[in-house]
């Protein structure tokens, strides 16, 4: 089972898929492949002072400790279907498993952190290169950095549901300079507000590109010098 399936898009218009945690069933145990990063809810002290980690969460346990683990997650799972596999390869510590089938194809689960917390299933261990990243859709992944994505504002005595809701109401007041400054206020307040999505933003080390708004690239890259300065 997969938990939170996302297409990535990538420079050059590659699309990988990743998810936010995986469920592994064997005969009498289970692992249970989680992100810190995506699911923890650290208060804000504690991101602000770069706690708790964002390292991937292993756990070997039981089929109901993984029901338990699993559901805390939210209903967002999905069956992977593989066909008869075998466990190869399990290195906790290096977040990697290997899954290889009867007709010896395997299949190599590993933790980006880099890539927000997110698990990916590929034919090798090795890491891929990223450059670039692309905003597709608030249903891809990195999604929550876009201003239509479903997370609250409390500003100006109002709460709006979304940021681009509350931009709308005031992006036509303000001009030049200081319209990008309101815009990167407001994200930096919704931030501050959902202490998960702030740890999420401090991971961020690459390049972002939007193709549908190039202006809100451009924000985020000013953003981004200035939560890493």
């Amino acid at each position: 089972m997969v938990h939170d399936g996302r297409a990535m898009h990538l420079a050059g218009g590659a699309v990988l898929q990743c998810s936010g945690a995986v469920d592994i069933w064997t005969e009498d145990q289970a692992i249970v492949l989680r992100s810190q990063l995506r699911y923890s809810r650290p208060p804000l002290s504690s991101v602000e002072a770069g706690q708790p980690s964002a390292v991937a969460a292993v756990t070997i346990c039981s089929h109901e400790e993984a029901d338990r683990l699993s559901s805390r997650l939210g209903p967002r799972w999905q069956p992977k279907l593989m066909g008869s596999q075998v466990i190869a390869a399990f290195d906790p510590v290096g977040a990697q498993v290997c899954l290889r089938s009867n007709e010896g194809q395997e299949t190599w689960i590993t933790y980006r952190r880099d890539l927000d917390g997110s698990w990916f299933m590929a034919r090798s261990p090795e890491p891929f290169v990223v450059e670039t990243i692309q905003l597709a859709g608030c249903e891809d992944a990195f999604g929550w950095l876009l201003p239509t994505a479903p997370y609250s504002l409390l500003w100006d005595g109002w709460t709006w549901q979304t940021l681009a809701y509350a931009w709308s109401c005031v992006s036509s007041t303000v001009f030049g300079a200081d319209r990008d400054q309101m815009f990167r206020q407001l994200y930096c307040t919704r931030l501050m507000q959902h202490p998960n999505l702030l740890r999420r933003f401090m991971e961020l080390r690459y390049h972002v590109e939007c193709p549908a708004n190039p202006w809100l690239a451009v924000q985020l890259t000013a953003l981004q010098s200035e939560v890493f300065r």
